[in-house]
């Protein structure tokens, strides 16, 4: 079976995150179109989600707070630990979450992106466009 795309691997996630999305909305009984009034965005936008449009981070801390469950298990899945809060609770809580994901999110688009300066310099070499000498062959390293 070929390796999915990173491109593909985020549209799965995607659409994850909106089947989520849609389950709490149905169990909640919260309609696309309350939930778009809710947000300012129009029904079609929400209903997109499903198709793996990305909702924005900006817009899962006040999804998860209007369904009343956590920024994380719309983004994961996984509920919280007995001990843990919920980070749906507070506004603050949500948006300390979700500045911690786009934080991570951006480390994850710049490894991604030095692996694939890194293909190229290899690929570069395969085909004989670069010496080996050119280009230092060392693991790329991250925190």
């Amino acid at each position: 079976m070929p390796k999915k795309t990173i491109k593909e691997q985020s549209k799965e996630l995607l659409k994850e995150i909106g089947k989520r999305i849609f389950a709490v909305m149905g169990e909640k009984k919260v309609t696309q179109a309350e939930m778009g009034d809710f947000l300012d965005i129009s029904q079609a936008a929400v209903s997109a989600w499903g198709n793996g449009s990305d909702p924005g981070c900006d817009k899962i801390a006040k999804i998860a707070n209007k369904l009343g469950v956590s920024v994380g298990y719309l983004l994961t899945g996984e509920t919280p630990t007995s001990g843990e809060r919920p980070a749906g609770t507070s506004q603050r809580e949500a948006a300390g979450e979700i500045r911690r994901l786009e934080e991570r999110i951006e480390d994850l688009k710049e490894r991604i992106q030095d692996y694939k300066d890194r293909e190229r310099e290899l690929l570069g070499i395969i085909r004989g466009e670069k010496k080996k000498a050119d280009v230092l062959v060392e693991p790329v390293v991250h925190k």
